[in-house]
């Protein structure tokens, strides 16, 4: 009888415990249970949500090949940086490159790795502060292509008014030849 209960916990061990089973002993909450599949789809659609980012910090450091960078910190300074260079749009683009790798990782942990709960939910957090890292980079990648764009339109627009006013004076009389 021993032996037998010995070969269905290593059949449970071995197989990463199946989803909804307790990973320990005892009267434990929700929180500590390993997430269903019902569960790992929702967590997983909340990850791909347009704004799972919204209230997330980005991680203060994250590792990318064996460095660690204070990710939060280099993602302020590119962001309130006055005249952003070429090696600054360089950096975001390395750095956006990066972080979408760690965050593929993450998403393929959180979509196949047995964990608990809690475990899904941190992962979930971290994969958000990602992607908020992602889009300010993006800005910063952008930065000066966007005050040129609407430098050029704001020209446009100002061509425009000009020419409505010479117009409107030519309709009235005012100019005569």
């Amino acid at each position: 009888m021993l032996r037998m209960e010995r070969q269905t916990l290593n059949r449970r061990i071995a197989s990463g415990f199946p989803h909804g089973e307790q990973m320990s002993g005892g009267n434990v909450g929700r929180e500590q249970t390993i997430l269903t599949e019902e569960e790992r789809e929702h967590i997983l659609s909340r990850a791909h949500s347009a704004f799972s980012w919204v209230g997330n910090l980005i991680p203060d450091r994250e590792r990318f090949d064996d460095v660690e960078v204070e990710l939060r910190n280099v993602i302020f300074k590119l962001r309130v940086k006055k005249g952003i260079t070429d090696e600054d749009r360089d950096l975001a683009r390395l750095l956006i490159g990066k972080i979408k790798k760690r965050k593929g990782e993450l998403e393929n942990r959180l979509r196949h790795d047995p964990m608990t709960l809690n475990a899904a939910k941190e992962l979930l957090d971290e994969i958000s502060g990602l992607v908020k890292a992602i889009n300010d980079l993006h800005d910063v990648e952008t930065a000066e292509d966007l005050v040129e764009r609407k430098g050029a339109i704001m020209s446009v627009v100002d061509d425009e008014k000009r020419w409505q006013k010479y117009l409107k004076r030519l309709k009235i009389g005012e100019l005569s030849e």
